[in-house]
């Protein structure tokens, strides 16, 4: 996996599928689907669709806080 220092300043699919190993399907899937509804946040260039690092790396980290099981009783 890569690290956050590593990515560019704009991912494609492909980059945000090597780190964080989600598969590139459901990453597409996730570009394609507005950020309201959880979505990753894009821009289109053309046909292309990229992520701004930072926007990604927060949408990540809410997305890791939302998944995380609450074990307290």
């Amino acid at each position: 996996m890569k690290s956050v220092a590593t990515l560019p300043n704009s991912l494609t699919a492909n980059e945000i599928h090597e780190f964080t190993n989600i598969k590139l399907r459901t990453v597409y899937d996730l570009m394609n689907t507005n950020p309201e509804n959880g979505g990753i946040p894009v821009f289109r260039i053309g046909r292309s669709l990229y992520a701004d690092k930072t926007e990604f790396i927060t949408w990540w980290e809410q997305a890791k806080t939302r998944g995380r099981k609450n074990y307290s009783v």
